[in-house]
């Protein structure tokens, strides 16, 4: 036991910095060891152990994983989340991860010990004789759920929350001498029902702990207290206006208080004058309200200039102040100098427009369980995310801790908090349950606890949620919250596309403006404006992206906490079950390239969107739950994964971004590239007689054209037209890859496009032009590159086209011949794999194999097949119209070493070997197999595939076509003819509610 005073340092934090510890308050820390006792029958109220000695101990702050406590974990565990695909309870092939000893659930992260139910804490203490006639509270800083307190054999109050601190009024209680407190923490779920899906205690995301984490703290306050501060900047008057609460036990009593507030994190330090005020106690109570002037060099607080003020409010009797006396109370509270606005269907930040490029975070902190409580931790996360060109964070149905909002202040973040309710999946909204009371409960402490700090700028309910009432109930909520507290911006709910609307919202958070709606090529003319302009106010897109990326297996050993990621266990040993573990990093890094590409796609569609308030990605780092939601280029601790840096994030998302908006990405040497350049800018201030450079070379850096955009002035807030690239390509003589360049000259603000230009005659063979040296065959069963018919003998020079393994394809493979089968339309054998360009959303699991299934591709840019259709060894933007027409084949009885050309990338849920290209010899032959659409008929629609095929077809007509792997006829036509052996099954009728439709609202 620590008896700290102002200054002094608790376990678990500065409690001075915090303001928890100010002048006259005397400080004992409860850190350290306190005996212990599961309770799962319910027994110890009733037998009053809190009279008795507990018979373990654990360390506090502290949970029960983190201090071995708990029941072990089985097939029979209760957890606290959804599970809506239950086939690794009954699938044969998990059977073996449902063993004790080799317990695998491919759900979320696995705790070594798992318990909910009640748990009791326990300690002496001992109370110093000055604490005499004062008051004292107990706080613990976030327990994991519901308390009880016992202090000897009293009971003096329960609690429930998720988002503050806990405080319970020892006065009087406590007497000087040693004394036995008692907690009794419950972790279940009772009559208030978040939703066992919601991130402050769902199993998907922190787990639902049991225990006390941050400060565990014993204060006592002076007679006559600042019991609280809250401070409301007002910058065109240039004034502070401070909101205080005056408490006292002696009932009536007048006296002085004297403000002061000087900034602390700038270069620059800035103080305000003292202003004195008055008090007068009625009932031991008195609520004021004073101005403090800022002055003329008043700072102000944004993402570019976070400046700080610390207030200092110090309380002095009715003759003290002034005199030389000694402050009764000092209270110190920090807070920044910002108006947060809405100002028609955009943000404002102390008057500037402001856009919001922000990421969802879901409480995934895997090596505790719990949101870290400490400052340090989270200024990593909130740099991290700047460095990745964010500015806002969304947590998801929970609250971080203080320590978020003052690491955000610190760093210039804005935050969403939410109330902790994802109240779906077994709860609602608005039908008169208690949680409807305690949405506005907790969502006033949270104001309470952390409105002063700058960060907190908006407010919701929380997540998605049920309820046939769940309108009018949020109107409530939103028109509470506007008349009650106007230094932030209010919605009701975070909600997908099927959600009903709340009028009443001064901000949107939906889904509609988001997706890659590939049909047709890809290209960056699009934007969301048809879903957002009938909306006047502003829109902030729900969880964008959701782009999936393979695991990767290096991060298991990095899970040296409570959590272990025993799903990526699972996942790595059916992946070299499948004979595919030593492609594993490849499977990473491909996928991460495609997921990286979709999100700068997603991303720059976004910004080029004339309305748009901003994003919240799902998102910047990996979910590990709802079936594993690897939808983050970083992993569940923020880091890097290897395949897309922080620097090349943020040149197409940061607070200046060039774009080009183009019809399309790939060319013929007769066209004429076009691309309109804009540049998005939400920066500090205007970029005047701005000068934009462009530049467009091939691989080899050479320069095919550039050109310059001079005197072009950027304003603040929107998109700034600067002008057209027009590049005739009639100089590109082979196929290339080019890439465009668009920089701001003088800053670090630049962005790319990769696009590719064909050819638009090519021959193959002895000059035969590849559009027409495919002819009919007599028969009608394929043609031959040379013209002759599939019965009329075959040469080296000669490849048989074909749809389908027929007689003729047999009698070539037997002649020595090569042929070409085209099986697009005829495969069965994986028919029920779908493949799009785009990878897998949010993942299969979850939402019940929806599709697509796959994560791209893998293949070897440097094997001669692609010699004449250039290509990275992932999935870019020219393969877009090749997989617009393609079907996975399952080669489940090829040989386990064989690799395809083309190999798509399974979901990780089943791992199937996939092949979308592939050669093999068969008896004397070679055959070239495609599951996607190539073929002598394709058209100038589909200009990359056409290109495909002649790259396919020069090499088949060269000496390098020559297949490693012999594979049998008959196992090759199994391939047209026989469905998968192995056929996924969720063995579960429910869907996810995301799914469902929803009730109408009247």
């Amino acid at each position: 036991m620590t008896l700290l005073t102002a200054g002094s340092s608790a376990a678990g934090g500065d409690a001075s910095c915090r303001g928890r510890v100010p002048g006259a308050r005397d400080t004992l820390s409860l850190a350290g060891r306190w005996s212990f006792r599961t309770d799962p029958q319910d027994r110890g109220v009733l037998e009053r152990w809190f009279t008795a000695v507990l018979p373990e101990t654990v360390i506090l702050p502290g949970s029960m994983m983190e201090n071995g406590k708990g029941d072990a974990v089985t097939v029979n565990t209760m957890w606290t989340a959804s599970i809506y695909d239950s086939s690794w309870f009954f699938d044969p092939r998990m059977e073996k991860y449902r063993q004790p000893g080799n317990l695998k659930i491919p759900f979320w992260l696995t705790p070594p010990k798992y318990y909910v139910g009640a748990a009791w804490y326990q300690r002496s203490v001992d109370i110093p004789a000055g604490w005499v006639g004062r008051p004292v509270i107990l706080s613990l800083e976030r327990p994991h759920s519901e308390v009880t307190v016992w202090v000897d054999d009293r009971e003096v109050g329960v609690q429930y929350g998720f988002c503050t601190a806990q405080k319970f009024d020892l006065t009087g209680v406590l007497s000087p001498g040693r004394h036995r407190i008692t907690l009794r923490i419950d972790n279940r779920i009772k009559a208030i029902n978040v939703g066992p899906d919601s991130h402050s205690l769902t199993d998907q995301t922190q787990g639902n702990w049991n225990g006390v984490v941050g400060q565990l703290l014993l204060t006592a306050r002076a007679a006559t207290w600042v019991e609280d501060v809250q401070v409301y900047p007002d910058l065109q008057r240039r004034v502070a206006r401070v909101k205080l609460l005056i408490r006292s036990l002696r009932g009536a009593g007048a006296g002085t208080l004297l403000l002061s507030a000087k900034s602390f994190n700038t270069p620059v330090h800035v103080e305000t004058g003292v202003v004195k005020a008055g008090y007068h106690l009625l009932e031991g109570k008195d609520s004021l309200e004073v101005e403090l002037p800022m002055g003329e060099k008043m700072l102000t607080w944004d993402e570019f200039d976070p400046a700080l003020y610390r207030l200092t409010v110090k309380l002095f009797g009715e003759t003290e102040a002034g005199s030389g006396g000694v402050a009764r109370d000092v209270r110190t509270v920090e807070f920044g100098m910002r108006e947060f606005r809405i100002s028609g269907t955009h943000f404002e930040i102390n008057g500037r427009p402001l856009h919001l490029r922000g990421t969802v975070e879901n409480c995934v902190f895997p090596l505790t369980g719990y949101a870290p409580m400490d400052e340090p931790a989270w200024e990593r996360v909130f740099r991290i995310a700047r460095s990745f060109g964010l500015n806002h964070m969304r947590f998801h149905s929970y609250c971080p801790p203080e320590a978020a909002f003052m690491a955000a202040d610190r760093v210039g973040f804005y935050l969403q908090p939410e109330g902790p309710s994802w109240a779906n999946h077994g709860s609602s909204l608005g039908d008169g349950k208690p949680i409807d009371q305690f949405i506005f409960d907790e969502t006033s402490r949270m104001a309470g606890a952390y409105g002063n700090y700058a960060s907190f700028c908006m407010l919701a309910y929380g997540n998605e949620p049920r309820g046939g009432h769940q309108v009018e109930y949020l109107t409530r909520f939103v028109n509470y919250w506007k008349a009650k507290d106007s230094r932030r911006v209010y919605t009701g709910a975070d909600v997908g596309g099927s959600w009903p609307l709340v009028p009443a919202n001064e901000y949107m958070v939906k889904s509609g403006p988001r997706g890659l709606h590939w049909k047709m090529l890809p290209e960056s003319m699009s934007d969301y404006g048809g879903v957002i302009e009938k909306f006047t106010v502003p829109y902030v897109t729900h969880e964008m992206g959701q782009w999936c990326v393979y695991p990767d297996f290096s991060e298991i050993s990095k899970y040296t906490g409570v959590y272990k990621a025993k799903n990526f266990e699972l996942f790595r040993e059916e992946l070299e079950e499948q004979g595919m573990g030593d492609e594993a990093r490849r499977f990473l890094m491909a996928s991460g390239k495609l997921q990286a590409l979709c999100y700068k796609t997603e991303i720059e569609k976004s910004l080029r969107t004339v309305g748009s308030a901003g994003f919240q990605l799902l998102s910047l780092n990996d979910y590990p739950g709802q079936g594993t939601a690897l939808v983050g280029v970083l992993n569940a601790f923020w880091q890097e994964k290897g395949y897309i840096t922080a620097g090349e994030f943020s040149r197409f998302c940061n607070s200046t971004v060039p774009l080009v908006r183009m019809p399309h990405f790939v060319f013929s040497n007769d066209d004429t590239l076009t691309a309109h350049v804009e540049i998005y800018h939400y920066g500090k201030a205007p970029l005047l007689r701005a000068v934009i450079d462009w530049v467009l070379r091939d691989d080899e850096g050479v320069v095919v054209k550039k050109g310059v955009f001079s005197g072009v002035d950027i304003a603040v807030g929107g998109n700034t037209s600067v002008g057209d690239i027009r590049v005739y390509l009639g100089q590109i003589r082979k196929a290339k890859r080019l890439r465009l360049v668009v920089s701001v000259r003088n800053t670090s603000f630049v962005n790319d496009w990769s696009c590719w230009v064909y050819p638009v005659r090519q021959t193959v063979g002895d000059s035969l032009d590849i559009r027409k040296s495919w002819l009919l065959s007599v028969e009608g069963r394929g043609t031959t590159a040379g013209g002759a018919s599939a019965g009329a003998g075959v040469g080296t020079d000669t490849v048989y086209y074909c749809t389908s393994l027929d007689d003729g394809a047999r009698r070539v493979l037997e002649a020595g011949g090569k042929v070409f089968l085209n099986a697009y339309d005829k495969v069965v054998k994986g028919k029920e794999v779908v493949m799009n360009f785009t990878p897998v959303f949010w993942n299969t699991s979850w939402f019940k194999m929806r599709p697509p299934h796959t994560l791209g591709f893998l293949c070897d840019p440097s094997h001669p097949v692609f010699k004449d259709f250039p290509t990275s060894y992932f999935c870019d933007m020219q393969w877009a119209d090749v997989l617009y027409k393609a079907q996975p084949m399952h080669l489940e009885d090829f040989p386990k070493g064989f690799r395809p050309l083309v190999q798509p990338i399974d979901t990780w849920f089943l791992n199937r070997r996939l092949g979308l290209l592939f050669e093999v010899r068969v008896g004397k032959g070679r055959l070239m197999v495609s599951g996607a659409d190539l073929s002598p008929d394709t058209g100038a629609e589909r200009p990359a595939a056409r290109q495909l095929y002649y790259s396919i077809q020069r090499y088949m007509l060269s000496d390098a076509f020559h297949p490693a792997y012999a594979v049998n006829f008959d196992t090759l036509k199994d391939l047209v003819v026989t469905g998968s052996k192995f056929v996924f099954s969720t063995f579960t009728k429910s869907s996810p509610d995301e799914l469902k439709p929803k009730s109408p609202i009247q």
